[in-house]
């Protein structure tokens, strides 16, 4: 692959990062406003923004392919991926912590008993819990799933060699998610979402293979396959397997057009840069503007709906953007220049 190729490679990656975290805020911010008020077909597009997830986790597993398999050791691997996700993640829970144990104290009973130690040790992508502060606060539920993507990644980047190699090991993977969802539902969400991973690795493959058609024919036969076994009543309709496969499918077409994406607009570049790299922060510090502040108040607060929204648009535009501005700024980037100098020594 040229470094040309790469370069196009590259931008359509970043659009698609920015595009998948825009999604899941808009997704969320239809939640708060409670678009379904004004229109159902609004709220209904807003709620599509949630599959920004999935595109996330096809993404990462394209891009960890470059990163192992272009001259990047795993040791080198694994410090960058802590220093890109832990800091903005355990700032985020050190707020929660704050903001629900001393200022709203409502922190609820754990029934494991593990209480911060599932945000502490990224348990909550392992251990379920049926309420939603120990599962997902701050909408964090996705970081355990991301680590242990990357955690996994070197030992799926050695057996996924090939095109072949990679359909297969993908096709397992669908199995397992499919059993972990029938057999222990909320258990090990990492494992229930490897297969829309694993479709990033598969494309990365194909491309490097010239196998593009043959292997989206292959993605679309597994969510045949899929579907006709809920038809037909051997797995659930509440298993969201081939739903998985239905949209990591369409984003694994994406990734391969984005490949043909050419920018030559040098202001076009600087803002792409400027949202790509406050893309995850964005992604989190969202859940804190929605989750720690914009949750705690209802409608009785501001005495009528009309001031109610308000609140919730301005804490949700501007108040996140903000926000995101001003963590990265003075938070997550001192906190991952000083983690660089100590672990890459750099």
């Amino acid at each position: 692959m040229t470094n040309e190729k790469q370069k196009l490679t590259d931008r359509g990656i970043q659009i698609l990062r920015i595009c998948a975290c825009l999604a899941v805020f808009f997704c969320h911010f239809g939640q708060r406003l409670k678009l379904n008020r004004f229109s159902d077909n609004l709220y209904g597009f807003s709620q599509l923004g949630r599959y920004g997830v999935e595109l996330f986790f096809v993404v990462s597993g394209y891009l960890v392919c470059f990163s192992l398999l272009n001259g990047k050791t795993i040791a080198q691997f694994y410090k960058k991926r802590v220093i890109r996700i832990l800091p903005l993640y355990y700032f985020s829970i050190l707020v929660f912590f704050i903001t629900e144990s001393f200022v709203f104290r409502d922190v609820p009973k754990d029934d494991m008993h593990l209480g911060w130690l599932r945000y502490i040790f990224c348990l909550n992508g392992i251990v379920p819990s049926e309420g939603y502060f120990w599962s997902n606060i701050g909408i964090t539920w996705t970081i355990p799933v991301f680590l242990m993507f990357y955690i996994l990644a070197p030992f799926f980047i050695r057996i996924m060699k090939s095109t072949s190699s990679s359909a297969i090991v993908l096709a397992i993977s669908l199995g397992v998610s499919l059993l972990i969802q029938t057999t222990f539902q909320g258990w090990f969400s990492s494992l229930t979402y490897m297969p829309c991973f694993l479709v990033g690795i598969l494309v990365y493959q194909a491309k490097k293979d010239n196998r593009m058609f043959v292997t989206l024919f292959g993605l679309q036969l597994l969510v045949f396959v899929t579907k006709f076994c809920e038809w037909n009543g051997y797995i659930s309709k509440a298993i969201n397997g081939s739903e998985l496969f239905v949209v990591s499918a369409i984003f694994a077409t994406v990734i391969i057009a984005s490949n043909e994406v050419s920018i030559k607009n040098e202001k076009a570049i600087k803002v792409l840069d400027y949202l790509d790299e406050h893309s995850y922060t964005l992604y989190l510090v969202h859940g804190i503007t929605f989750c720690a502040i914009i949750d705690k108040f209802d409608v009785n607060t501001f005495g009528n709906t009309r001031s109610f929204l308000l609140f919730r648009l301005a804490v949700s535009i501007i108040g996140t953007a903000v926000l995101t501005v001003v963590v990265h700024k003075y938070v997550e980037k001192p906190i991952q220049n000083k983690l660089t100098k100590i672990l890459l020594k750099q």
